[in-house]
C-alpha cells in the first residue's frame, strides 16, 4: 500500500461515510498520523512509496473514527485558534473561527484603554470550556504588547477545566482557574472585563445540528435553553456588581441573537450596547460597558 493509495483509500470512505470535507480530513489525518505535510509529500516524492504497515493501521483506524462522525479534532487532540493550537477532547467544545471575532474585540479594548503604563486588566472568562478564549487573549497581549493580563476562568465541568488547565500549561500561562456554576452560583471579585461564550442554541434545534456536534461535543456547552438566552440574562445580571466602573461586558452570541442580547444588557444597566457581525456578515458579538463611577 503506497501513501497515495492509502489517501484515496481514505478519501473514500470518508466520502461514503457523507463526510463533508472527505478529502481535506484525509489530508489531515495522514499528516497527523504520518508527520509528512503537503510540501514533504510533494516535494519528496513520497505519493508512490510504500506506508508502513504500523503508519496504515493507525491512518485507517483514524479514518474510520473519523467515518463515524468523531470530530476531526477528537481523533488529533488539538485544534487552531487564534494563532495558538489548543488541546481539545469530547469534554470540550472545540474552538470556532468564529469566535476569534470575539477574542480580537477584546483585544481592541485592551489596546485602547489599559496597558502596562496605566492599568494591566483582570479578565474573568465565565464558561470557559478549553480556555481558548481568556487564554489566547493573555498569550497575545503578553507576545504582542509585553505584559499578561490577569486572567480568570470558570466552568461547570471539572472535565473541562483539566483541559483549560493543560492549555494553560502549554501556553506558559497562569490563569485562576474555578469551578462554579453560573446559574446557581454567585461571582466574586471585581474585573475590567467580563467575557463568555456561553451555550446559546435553543433546546430544540439542538437534535437538528449535524452528528459531529449533537453526538459528540458536550450537550452543556450547547443548551442555551428554551430561547437560547438562558446564559445571556444570568451573566449579565449577575456580572454587572462585578465589572469596574467603565468596564465591559462581551458575549459571543448566535447569528439571529443579536437584538434579543442587546435589550438584555440594556435592561440590566449596560450602555453603550453594540453588536459586531463575524467574516461572514452574521451578528457574533455583543459588548456593553457598565456606566463609569461618578
Amino acid at each position: 500500500m503506497t501513501y497515495q493509495e492509502a489517501l484515496l483509500e481514505g478519501k473514500n470512505i470518508l466520502k461514503n461515510a457523507d463526510v463533508a470535507d472527505c478529502e481535506t480530513d484525509a489530508w489531515l489525518l495522514l499528516e497527523y498520523v504520518t508527520g509528512i505535510d503537503r510540501n514533504k509529500f510533494i516535494l519528496d516524492k513520497v505519493s508512490d512509496k510504500d506506508m508502513p504497515e504500523t503508519d496504515y493501521k493507525a491512518y485507517k483506524d483514524a479514518i474510520e473514527r473519523r467515518g463515524k462522525k468523531i470530530p476531526l479534532q477528537h481523533i488529533t487532540g488539538v485544534q487552531n485558534f487564534y494563532g495558538y493550537d489548543f488541546f481539545v477532547n469530547e469534554n470540550v467544545l472545540i474552538p470556532r473561527f468564529d469566535t476569534e471575532v470575539l477574542v480580537e474585540q477584546v483585544i481592541n479594548i485592551i489596546k485602547k484603554d489599559y496597558g502596562k503604563n496605566t492599568k494591566i486588566p483582570e479578565i474573568l472568562d465565565i464558561c470557559t470550556g478549553s480556555g481558548c478564549i481568556i487564554l489566547s487573549i493573555m498569550a497575545y497581549i503578553r507576545d504582542k504588547m509585553g505584559y499578561t493580563p490577569k486572567g480568570y476562568a470558570l466552568d461547570i465541568s471539572e472535565k473541562a477545566l483539566e483541559v483549560a488547565r493543560e492549555n494553560a500549561r502549554r501556553l506558559d500561562l497562569n490563569p485562576k482557574i474555578s469551578l462554579m456554576d453560573i446559574l446557581t452560583s454567585e461571582i466574586s471579585g471585581n474585573y475590567d472585563i467580563i467575557v463568555s461564550n456561553p451555550p446559546y442554541i435553543e433546546t430544540e434545534v439542538i437534535k437538528g445540528l449535524m452528528s459531529e456536534v449533537k453526538d459528540h461535543e458536550p450537550m452543556i456547552a450547547l443548551d442555551g435553553g428554551q430561547d437560547g438566552l438562558l446564559f445571556y440574562r444570568t451573566i449579565a445580571d449577575k456580572a454587572y456588581d462585578h465589572i469596574n466602573g467603565g468596564g465591559y461586558l462581551a458575549f459571543e452570541i448566535g447569528y439571529n441573537q443579536g437584538r434579543g442580547v442587546t435589550d438584555i444588557v440594556t435592561e440590566a444597566g449596560y450602555t453603550d450596547a453594540r453588536v459586531i457581525k463575524d467574516y461572514a456578515g452574521n451578528d457574533r458579538v455583543c459588548i456593553a460597558r457598565r456606566m463609569k463611577d461618578v
